[in-house]
């Protein structure tokens, strides 16, 4: 999970955008790549469950 969270910060603008809210929160690295993993393994169950493709906005 923590692989599919460093890919999607360094490839997806929204996955992106929340890292760096968090980083100016004061967060430390490995909590910021705990969170995007938490938050990518959240929206790909909710992906599964209501059979819809992936949205970017889901992020915010």
């Amino acid at each position: 999970m923590l692989e599919l969270a460093q890919g999607l910060r360094h490839h997806d603008r929204a996955a992106r955008a929340y890292a760096a809210g968090l980083a100016d929160r004061g967060k430390h690295s490995m909590v910021i790549w705990t969170a995007l993993a938490n938050r990518a393994n959240r929206i790909a169950f909710a992906m599964i469950r209501d059979q819809t493709v992936y949205d970017p906005a889901c992020w915010r």
